[in-house]
Parts: structure tokens; sequence; C-alpha cells
């Protein structure tokens, strides 16, 4: 999928559609970098780390899932003898 989105390039702004991938790639690494910096000093970071997490996990549970989910629409699919 792609997503439209407006990207600033030094002083023009223009509006791309961009693939969903490269964002979510982006938005990680933004969470990750964040927690990283917010988390040598005294307030913790805790709700960066607690983005990351659930990203992670919820990319752990979408491949099964997505699976199972597949498997069971071609059984609807397929007419009975």
């Amino acid at each position: 999928m792609r997503v439209l989105t407006v990207v600033p390039i030094l002083v023009v702004i223009q509006v791309m559609a961009v693939p969903a991938l490269v964002l979510l790639g982006l938005w990680f690494v933004f969470q990750f970098v964040s927690g990283e910096l917010v988390s040598a000093h005294a307030t913790g970071g805790v709700a960066w780390w607690a983005h990351v997490a659930g990203f992670v996990y919820g990319c752990a549970v979408m491949a099964p899932l997505s699976r199972a989910g597949a498997s069971r629409t071609r059984e609807r699919e397929t007419p009975p003898p």
C-alpha cells in the first residue's frame, strides 16, 4: 500500500505517495532512537519503548495469523464436490 504524505525537501514541501513499509520503518527508527536518547536522561523513556515493543510484538503475531486467515479463506472459496 502507498500512503499520501507531506515530504519536506529543503524549503519545498512536496506531497508524495510513499510505500507504507517505508513510513512504518521510519516510525520504528524514530521511536527506537527517541527511546535511546530519552533513556539516557532521568525521564526514563518508557512510552517510547512501549511503542517499540508493541510494534515488534505485532509483527511477530501478524505472520501466523495472516497464514491462518488465508487458509480459512481458501477453504470457503473451494466449492463442495
